[in-house]
Formats: C-alpha cells, structure tokens, sequence
C-alpha cells in the first residue's frame, strides 16, 4: 500500500483527510501518482533503456485529482462522510522539526 494512502486512510476513517491546500482552493486538481503505479512495465522499461544523460521523467496518473475526489472516494469507500481539512502552513515545519529531534530510529 502506498504510504501516502496508509496515512490518509488512517485518519479518513475518524472522517477527516488533511490537505496542504487552503481550503479556498481545495477543489484544485494536482498531477499524482501512486507509488505502485511506477512498478511494472514502466519501471521495466525506464530500466532497461540506456541512458547517455541525466534524464528526467515525469510521470502523471491518467487523470489529476483533488483532496476533495480524494475525500469523496474515502467517504464511497466507508460509507460515511469524510472532509477535507486545511494544514496549518507552520505544521510542515513543525513536523520537519520533530523529525529531526529524535534521528536515532531512522539511522538503524
């Protein structure tokens, strides 16, 4: 499972999904992908091609979506509503911060 789709699931279940985005513009679509998406044929290919250069590759699911298609596929999917709520703009650095508080867990 993806680990973006493990956190929101988390928490889509008590009825909320967390988004970056204001909640003025939590209807904006965004360019995604899942991670399982990149295996397979894709990555087979990207793989196996040779290379002569640095190359970057973008990759975009069929269609873009928004936190808001993501909380209405949970609230499909649960049965219930679930809401898009707005991230604090600190809480990113907040988090940044606590991460790095406590490194030994992660250097193991």
């Amino acid at each position: 499972m993806d680990s973006r789709l493990r956190c929101r699931l988390g928490r889509a279940t008590e009825g909320v999904i967390r988004s970056h985005l204001p909640a003025e513009i939590a209807a904006f679509r965004l360019p995604m992908v899942a991670a399982s998406g990149l295996f397979g044929r894709t990555a087979a290919e990207i793989l196996q091609e040779q290379w002569r250069a640095i190359v970057l590759i973008e990759l975009e699911a069929p269609q873009r979506i928004s936190p808001l298609d993501l909380a209405a596929a949970f609230s499909r999917a649960l049965g219930r509503k679930v809401r898009v709520e707005a991230v604090r703009a600190s809480a990113g650095a907040e988090f940044h911060v606590a991460r790095h508080a406590h490194p030994l867990p992660r250097i193991r």
